[in-house]
């Protein structure tokens, strides 16, 4: 008898029957869950920061009464980003300047920010533009 037909007549245990398994188990599934979390806290803050960068620059030299849209419409293409996207990253920090004043704390994804957070409707975000009263810079 070779070592492969020897090998295949020995039963071989249950992993899942193994006292390590459930905690191997456990263990990964707790690196995962925290690394969605704090990916999804990172996209959050990383829009922020997008948006508060952007709202920065209009105010200090008053870039969005000289160029209007043409700044989002500019980073849209230079970042392969959508307008919509850059256009909700403002209206994000500009509404909540203080990421620790979110209604919903750290638990909170992108999508709920512009589902829940933001009240413009995003089909809407062309029609209706509002415009910043210290730097003139519009926003959905």
């Amino acid at each position: 008898m070779t070592s492969m037909e020897m090998s295949s007549t020995i039963p071989s245990p249950v992993i899942e029957e193994e006292e390590w398994w459930d905690a191997l188990v456990e263990e990964c599934s707790a690196i995962l869950t925290e690394y969605h979390f704090l990916s999804a806290w990172a996209r959050v803050e990383g829009y922020h920061k997008l948006g508060s960068r952007i709202l920065e620059d209009n105010q200090q030299f008053e870039r969005a009464k000289i160029y209007g849209q043409q700044v989002v419409r500019k980073l849209s293409n230079s970042l392969n980003m959508s307008e919509r996207t850059i256009h909700y990253a403002v209206q994000f920090a500009q509404k909540y300047p203080d990421l620790n004043l979110l209604p919903m704390g750290k638990n909170v994804t992108w999508t709920k920010v512009t589902s829940e957070l933001l009240p413009e409707n995003p089909h809407e975000l062309k029609k209706k533009l509002h415009q910043c009263p210290q730097c003139g810079f519009q926003f959905p």
